[in-house]
């Protein structure tokens, strides 16, 4: 499998190979205001993932709770 690094930080891919969020957001600073949980109620994003979801099987998008969870996006 292949590791996409950014900015020194390791970003995590689930088993259909959508990217975790929280790591994004971690590589990128890590503002609060930009948090996923701040993205994804956006009406842009909610949008974006009808609009993607038309074209695919599997959601475009997938939360996993817990210690090793996070939000994954194609």
């Amino acid at each position: 499998m292949n590791v996409l690094t950014v900015c020194n930080t390791a970003i995590r891919q689930d088993a259909q190979g959508r990217y975790c969020l929280n790591d994004l957001h971690r590589a990128a600073g890590g503002a609060a205001k930009h948090t996923p949980g701040r993205f994804t109620i956006t009406d842009t994003f909610k949008e974006l993932v009808l609009e993607l979801s038309r074209n695919q099987d599997d959601s475009p998008v997938s939360s996993q709770a817990g210690r090793s969870g996070g939000t994954f996006v194609a």
